[in-house]
């Protein structure tokens, strides 16, 4: 969900984003805003992007694939790989900010920002919601709903 959020603030901004995704999602991932859609195998020894979101986690692989100079930003401050290059690494962290959730809201109402809902849930089946995230596969969010 974090990599298909940052395409579409990103090419809304006019930012050209080159998406990261398994070929059955290439697609998707161009519906959202990406100019090109690679693969991991793809993009295997390819240096150039003036930045990387590491949204699939992929460490070092995807620090490679950063421009000398560049930068990295992963989404899990602990597995941020080291700087090499002369790219800055670091990584995504989350914080309350009300003034920014308004602005995500407005894009949403707006309908540059599309949300993915897989489910939904009643509160009551939070369980259920559970069980069905533990059994993988799913695309877009389970939502629980009062």
């Amino acid at each position: 969900a974090v990599g298909g959020y940052a395409v579409q603030l990103a090419a809304h901004r006019g930012i050209t984003v080159t998406g990261l995704a398994r070929e059955g999602d290439a697609e998707l991932v161009r519906s959202l805003g990406a100019a090109r859609v690679t693969t991991a195998e793809a993009g295997a020894g390819a240096r150039g992007a003036d930045a990387v979101l590491d949204a699939a986690v992929l460490g070092e692989r995807a620090l490679e694939w950063v421009r000398d100079g560049g930068t990295y930003a992963g989404v899990i401050p602990q597995a941020a790989p080291a700087a090499v290059r002369g790219v800055r690494t670091g990584a995504v962290e989350v914080s309350a900010d009300g003034a920014r959730l308004a602005e995500l809201v407005a894009l949403v109402d707006e309908g540059v920002l599309t949300l993915r809902v897989a489910q939904t849930y009643a509160l009551d089946e939070a369980a259920k919601a559970h069980a069905r995230l533990a059994e993988g596969g799913v695309r877009g969010r389970l939502v629980l709903v009062p």
